[in-house]
């Protein structure tokens, strides 16, 4: 599950994202956009159902991301920063691995060739299956994808 909270620390907010995870139950969590310290968004823990979580504090007052997941889930950090968390994930017992990119994309247009540069690199350095996830903040993200991964 992604979702761009904007602003954890609305109650209503939290009412919500406890809601929805009881619905779904789902084993990873993705919170971006979340303008709350690393100890404050990791107290969700236990009213989620999730064990685990990775945290960063964003930039000022904004961003801020999350990833939660529960334990029958083995995440292996990769690299973090204030706009993406990258992971290899793998449930317990299973050999499969598969890597996941949690991220929160540069709200100005003329910042946002930094996070496909970023998502360049990632993509030489494992050879996994690989999922991404969360707000690209760009409305050609189809079109950008397909470029990314070409040989060109």
């Amino acid at each position: 599950m992604s979702w761009n909270c904007r602003r954890l620390g609305r109650s209503r907010t939290v009412q919500d994202l406890v809601r929805l995870v009881r619905t779904h139950s789902p084993k990873l969590v993705f919170l971006s956009e979340t303008r709350r310290s690393e100890d404050q968004v990791k107290n969700l823990r236990c009213r989620l159902g999730l064990r685990h979580c990775l945290t960063i504090k964003g930039e000022g007052k904004g961003g801020g991301l999350a990833l939660f997941w529960d334990e029958s889930l083995i995440v292996d950090l990769q690299s973090i920063s204030e706009r993406h968390i990258d992971i290899l994930i793998n449930e317990v017992g299973q050999s499969f691995r598969w890597r996941g990119t949690f991220v929160y994309g540069k709200p100005k247009v003329q910042d946002r060739y930094r996070m496909w540069n970023l998502l360049r690199q990632l993509n030489t350095s494992l050879n996994f299956p690989w999922m991404m996830v969360g707000d690209f903040a760009n409305t050609r993200l189809t079109s950008t994808l397909v470029c990314l991964f070409c040989d060109e």
